[in-house]
């Protein structure tokens, strides 16, 4: 080729090497080029066994990894900790990768010093965990029990039952759902109100009596009121009237009126003049109740004026006042309005 000789006639030596250099490179890259556009492989070795894995949108998958806990069933007392290496068998698969599906109620996955450990949350009882990699799973029950509680209380200040009734006294207990044998419960008046099984109480006669919850250093108290004439209190707040127990006061005005319905349950022919009211009132708040016969004209309900009067010179550590109603068969209900 002429691009190779001189003008004499001789070979050009140079330029053929050079040009016999970049063919070959060229020949190189166009064979090595398939070895590049194949799924990227990464030979690792485990036990002596050689895995083949595959990076697949950031999710590394294997043809020999799998996933399997070491049991079907595992206990777990309240309040431990348990790590996931002791609880599942991996085979080439990072924990991180892992995915856990558990009830939060019970259970949650937590990392504490590089370590992924299992750790009980709420409550007691029976749940599962669901691990997953790939077209791997599988799943562990779990008992999580407990010896004592951690804490206990009643959920309200004051109950109100009827005679008739057996009525289980709503708790706030940790953890949640434990057996109530824990706890010891008592009634300062058992001949107004006694305890059954655990938490349930009876109504004996009208009247109010306190009750106790004691497990080992813990204690609370409560106030229920039993009624042989049910009976609710509503007050009336931005134009309708909603049964509550306490109203907070939060405007600055020196006075406001205010409207409580009381309705009976049942048949009773109670009226006004069987009712006692009483204001009991301390601090900037004070209140004076009297029987509304024009509003309870309906004969639906007993439609009480409260005049509430504000003195901010007067305020204490406590502003509240206690309007109680009671019935001539002692059933009592009360709304506290306090600052």
């Amino acid at each position: 080729m002429k691009l190779f000789k001189k003008e004499d006639g001789t070979i050009n030596t140079s330029k053929a090497c050079i040009f016999s250099f970049v063919i070959t490179c060229i020949i190189l890259g166009l064979i090595s080029m398939p070895m590049f556009l194949q799924d990227k492989a990464v030979e690792t070795k485990q036990s002596g066994n050689t895995t083949t894995t595959t990076q697949v949108g950031g999710l590394l998958l294997c043809k020999e990894c799998n996933i399997e806990f070491y049991n079907k069933e595992i206990n777990l007392e309240f309040g431990e900790n348990i790590k996931i290496k002791d609880i599942l068998d991996i085979k080439d698969v990072p924990i991180a990768n892992i995915k856990f599906t558990l009830d939060s109620e019970y259970l949650e996955k937590k990392k504490t010093d590089n370590e992924y450990y299992i750790t009980t949350t709420n409550s007691v009882g029976e749940t599962t965990i669901k691990a997953e990699y790939d077209k791997y799973s599988t799943t562990l029950k779990v008992n999580i029990t407990a010896s004592s509680l951690k804490e206990a209380s009643f959920a309200k200040k004051v109950y109100y039952i009827n005679t008739t009734d057996a009525t289980e006294l709503e708790l706030i207990t940790l953890p949640k759902k434990i057996d109530l044998k824990y706890i010891k419960f008592t009634s300062s008046d058992e001949s107004v109100a006694k305890f059954g099984n655990n938490n349930s109480i009876k109504g004996i006669q009208a009247g109010k009596t306190t009750v106790k919850l004691v497990s080992d250093s813990i204690e609370d108290t409560a106030t229920v009121y039993v009624m042989n004439t049910p009976f609710t209190l509503k007050l009336k707040d931005d134009g309708h009237y909603e049964e509550m127990e306490e109203y907070t006061y939060k405007s600055n005005n020196p006075t406001q009126n205010l409207y409580i319905a009381l309705k009976m349950e049942g048949n009773s022919n109670y009226t006004e003049n069987d009712i006692t009211v009483k204001d009991e009132s301390k601090g900037s708040i004070s209140t004076t109740t009297t029987f509304d016969s024009i509003y309870s004209a309906d004969n639906m309900s007993l439609i009480y004026k409260v005049v509430l009067t504000y003195d901010p010179t007067l305020n204490a550590e406590e502003n509240v006042s206690v309007i109680t109603f009671t019935l001539p068969d002692n059933s009592e209900k009360y709304i506290k309005i306090v600052r």
